[in-house]
């Protein structure tokens, strides 16, 4: 099981070797008192692979641990002396720029403050201890988390993880957590299979990136516009520009559509339906700028509704999706904040699930033609929940026709610096669409509680940026 972690001493090493996971936190007494042990330092456990325990009174630690590479140190947060352990963390971190702390913390309040004290440094992540009702822990999807420790609330009596905490930790897994058991606790062993067995088949994923098959239509719903297309207009001419342009393309041709177009400079998938349909079809590669296609199937989206090249689309009579809709609302995210840009200039595909709602969403914008470049709006909010502002979450429907939205993306707009905010509190944000006849970028800026400047007010091109 490689996302889990032994919280124990150098004495229960060869008890728990035989089934050692990726990592195990140590105390600096206990590697202190056991470098010579032969178990230590070997490949069953590595100095990469070991974090050591300390409080404000080692400072010896950082010694010992840059001596050994160890580069990764954990403490426990304690409310009463917090500004003297931020300055403990900031000393370790200047110490040695390969280093990482890593923060126990069972109070989400406690945390940002230490956050905001410590300059919100990237190298400074959360270990929640998870609490017993699960909905006073969904605070913990919107901070940095590296690593996590469960407890009895999360299993039953048969150690199995209780049902209603599967999903929540199938989503941590998502985002490279580590899971943390002590070392006392009752069957670790089982504890860790069962885990495993939950996770195994999860793949994690960057911060700032959401499933790309997430943001893409059913097929069936596009085989039912293709058909309703092709009984309006039997010879229609087809031009594809997909993420999943293989399957569309053949769906598209078996439907009875002879004339393709695919908005492609890779020839494989034009070669494969040759050989599959022949001559009963013409089937070519164009670019969008010159595509004479009477229909235009687009899924490739930058998440925002549109891509750069699709202000070339001058000579299609009809574009599916037919309308875009998006929507916006104010979120608190410090994890999608932090891993933006350094200048938060970038709008990214994200998972909702990681960021919290400050106000009720609001429309955006409403597109329906390619030619609806330039566009601005201020939108107006109310806070309804004490919270810390980072950015704001859009929403985008794409609409294959006119009346159903069959397909949703996610984006998180992050701003200048965090913004303290109250239940009651006005927020206002302005953002602008630009285009220079060729390509799309945007600005915005937070206008309430406080003013900050324009953000990408250079006009850098905005990129596509889902995994493919």
């Amino acid at each position: 099981m490689k996302a889990a972690c032994i919280y124990a001493d150098v004495s229960d090493i060869d008890l728990r070797s035989e089934y050692l996971p990726n990592y195990m936190i140590l105390s600096y007494e206990s590697i202190k008192n056991g470098l010579s042990n032969p178990l230590l330092f070997q490949n069953q456990l590595n100095p990469s692979k070991i974090i050591i325990d300390c409080n404000c009174n080692d400072d010896e630690c950082f010694k010992l641990g840059k001596y050994l590479g160890i580069n990764k140190f954990i403490i426990q947060l304690t409310g009463n002396i917090l500004i003297e352990i931020a300055q403990f963390i900031l000393q370790a971190l200047n110490a040695d720029e390969a280093f990482e702390f890593i923060v126990i913390c069972d109070e989400f309040n406690q945390w940002m403050r230490l956050s905001e004290l410590c300059n919100n440094n990237k190298r400074i992540t959360c270990c929640p201890v998870l609490s017993k009702n699960i909905k006073d822990n969904f605070f913990w999807f919107t901070v940095p988390i590296s690593f996590v420790i469960l407890t009895k609330y999360q299993y039953d009596e048969k150690c199995n993880i209780n049902q209603e905490w599967i999903q929540f930790i199938q989503q941590l897994h998502e985002r490279n957590c580590v899971f943390v058991y002590l070392s006392n606790m009752d069957n670790v062993g089982i504890l860790l299979n069962n885990l495993s067995s939950i996770v195994s088949d999860i793949n994690s994923n960057s911060p700032l990136i959401q499933k790309a098959d997430s943001v893409l239509p059913p097929k069936d719903i596009v085989c039912q516009i293709f058909q309703m297309i092709l009984s309006e207009k039997p010879d229609s001419s087809l031009g594809i520009y997909s993420l999943m342009m293989e399957e569309i393309s053949l769906a598209a041709a078996q439907l009875g559509f002879t004339n393709l177009s695919l908005i492609s400079k890779d020839n494989i998938v034009l070669n494969k339906l040759k050989a599959v349909f022949g001559e009963k079809i013409k089937i070519k590669l164009e670019d969008l700028k010159n595509s004479k296609a009477d229909c235009m199937f687009l899924d490739c989206f930058d998440g925002f509704g549109q891509y750069p090249d699709i202000l070339a689309l001058t000579n299609c009579s009809r574009i599916i999706p037919s309308k875009i809709v998006i929507e916006i609302m104010p979120v608190m995210s410090q994890y999608y904040w932090m891993y933006s840009s350094d200048d938060k200039s970038d709008i990214s595909i994200v998972n909702p699930a990681f960021a919290m709602s400050i106000s009720e969403p609001k429309l955006l914008f409403e597109i329906s033609k390619p030619e609806d470049a330039n566009k601005s709006a201020k939108i107006d909010f109310i806070s309804n929940v004490n919270a810390i502002l980072h950015g704001f979450m859009c929403r985008t429907s794409f609409c294959i026709n006119e009346n159903d939205e069959i397909s949703n993306c996610f984006n998180f707009i992050p701003i200048l610096h965090a913004v303290k905010v109250r239940n009651g509190t006005p927020i206002s944000f302005r953002f602008e669409r630009k285009s220079n006849g060729k390509k799309f970028f945007f600005q915005w800026n937070l206008t309430k509680p406080e003013l900050l400047p324009i953000q990408n007010a250079n006009g850098c091109l905005y990129k596509y940026d889902v995994c493919l």
